[in-house]
């Protein structure tokens, strides 16, 4: 196994494991959690080949996802900025994890895990987030 692979796989595994108290404190719904692990769980199984996504899908992803956020921020979530957020997070940490080409790219994919374990831990006030610590 590779030095490279190892990585991916790392920050695949801490992509998985990061979000996981926010159902708990109601700062991400379920469904939305789901989806979120079963990309990652997707990422984890092709993590062995060496093709990813170019620039222009990422940015035309990007593009699509511009009216979920306004719907997000608009419509679903008024007043309250850490839910659309925290979809936005999430969305643009899959995008980053099936776009790896460069050393940096992981390097991004672990400050987003970070920033996922920080808004987790942030926003937590249900006692199984000790579990979660541990």
């Amino acid at each position: 196994m590779s030095f490279a692979r190892q990585k991916r796989l790392l920050a695949g595994w801490l992509a998985l494991a990061a979000p996981l108290p926010l159902p708990f404190s109601e700062q991400t719904e379920w469904l939305t959690l789901a989806l979120y692990l079963a990309a990652v769980a997707l990422f984890l199984r092709r993590a062995a080949s060496d093709w990813w996504l170019p620039n222009w899908a990422m940015n035309l992803l990007g593009l699509a996802y511009l009216p979920i956020l306004y719907l997000d921020f608009a419509v679903l979530f008024r007043g309250q900025a850490v839910r659309p957020l925290l979809h936005l997070t999430l969305y643009v940490l899959v995008v980053k994890l099936f776009a790896f080409q460069h050393e940096s790219d992981k390097w991004h994919a672990f400050l987003g895990c970070f920033f996922l374990f920080l808004a987790a831990m942030g926003t937590s006030v249900h006692p199984t987030v000790v579990l979660y610590l541990l």
